[in-house]
């Protein structure tokens, strides 16, 4: 689906050449074709679809929405474990997912180009299982960020170019001392995910902006599941931006939160879910928000200019687990007062893209 450069220098070493240098940048405002990365919320093909899935296809879930996913890269949460067994010995905490390694395929067969693994189900079967996920995706070449073998594997970030801009997206899950004692966190020499620690990221970015990388996106898992935006993650964002980052794409509370522009940077704190086989308990929860997002992140001309945003029906109670773009009326009602939230200056095109322009520096 793509022309990608993913980490040329890890991929010339396997072959056992030495890493050719980068292409030089294009001139500063030199004109470019268009670069579109395409986030998507959480994925998991697994538990309450699973009969589903078994019964109509592995493609069930995503019928309605795959003609809205093109672009240059295609990236997904991943919100689950891919194993083949549970652990032996059930973690102590609340949902627990597993999905079938068969269904890998289905996902890369929409076009997914990346997925992160940085998120609050990573870590459900514990870590042998996760060392086993990232098995199944090396083997189906499905690349993947922010959980590893180790912190270092955790951290590796996947590196495109586009646009002329050389683009880095990482993937990180916030951090909880709840967390932290269930073993979450990756260590040296331990699997788990890469937890948002702003010296640490500061770190990261400062090492890819040395590797020549223009435009660092930010895959951030974090949030109390069905609800707005916190103060908290609110703070997150200006560590992060503090940090570096160029962009924060955020997921985890299975609802669209708000898009602010923190420094400049714009931050979607939240776009929800998207194939995600849960039924879900918005009508308890989040009965006055039940959409969700396609962002669509647009550089050209070695610039963000703009990111587009499809509002989703995801309530799978009433969408019976295959999500939709939402109609006018719910999206009026339930997805504007997300972008409204902290004055985003915003237009809605005629095929139902809601398009958000980034300040360009003058």
């Amino acid at each position: 689906m793509t022309r990608i450069l993913l980490l040329l220098s890890l991929l010339l070493c396997a072959c056992g050449r030495e890493a050719e240098p980068p292409a030089p940048p294009s001139a500063p405002g030199a004109k470019t074709a268009p670069f579109t990365l395409v986030h998507v919320g959480d994925i998991n093909l697994a538990e309450d679809v699973t009969g589903r899935l078994e019964k109509d296809g592995a493609d069930f879930m995503f019928r309605k929405v795959r003609e809205h996913l093109q672009g240059d890269l295609l990236v997904g949460n991943l919100e689950t474990v891919v194993a083949r067994a549970p652990a032996s010995k059930k973690i102590d905490k609340g949902s627990v997912h597993l999905m079938d390694p068969k269904y890998i395929a289905a996902i890369q067969a929409e076009g997914f180009d990346l997925v992160t693994l940085a998120n609050n189900h990573a870590m459900d079967q514990r870590g042998p299982a996760l060392v086993e996920m990232v098995r199944h995706l090396d083997a189906a070449g499905l690349p993947h960020i922010g959980a590893g073998a180790t912190l270092a594997d955790a951290k590796k970030p996947f590196i495109v170019e586009g646009a002329g801009l050389r683009i880095a997206v990482i993937g990180m899950y916030w951090y909880s001392s709840q967390k932290n004692k269930l073993g979450w966190y990756a260590g040296p020499d331990k699997p788990g995910v890469w937890p948002i620690k702003k010296g640490d990221v500061a770190r990261e970015v400062k090492a890819l902006r040395a590797d020549g990388v223009d435009f660092v996106l930010a895959s951030v898992h974090w949030g109390p599941n069905y609800t707005d935006e916190t103060g908290k993650l609110r703070s997150l964002a200006k560590d992060l931006v503090a940090a570096g980052v160029d962009g924060i794409n955020g997921h985890g509370a299975h609802i669209q939160q708000g898009l602010e522009f923190v420094g400049g940077v714009p931050v979607l704190y939240g776009i929800g879910n998207f194939a995600f086989g849960s039924k879900g308990i918005y009508a308890r929860k989040s009965p006055e928000n039940r959409v969700s997002s396609i962002a669509r992140w647009v550089f050209q001309d070695r610039a963000l200019q703009r990111v587009e945003l499809l509002p989703l029906a995801t309530d799978n109670k009433v969408v019976g687990f295959q999500p939709r773009p939402a109609d006018a009326a719910q999206a009026k009602k339930e997805f504007e007062p997300t972008l409204d939230r902290y004055q985003a200056r915003w237009s809605l095109r005629e095929d139902g893209w809601y398009v958000v322009p980034v300040p360009q520096p003058k």
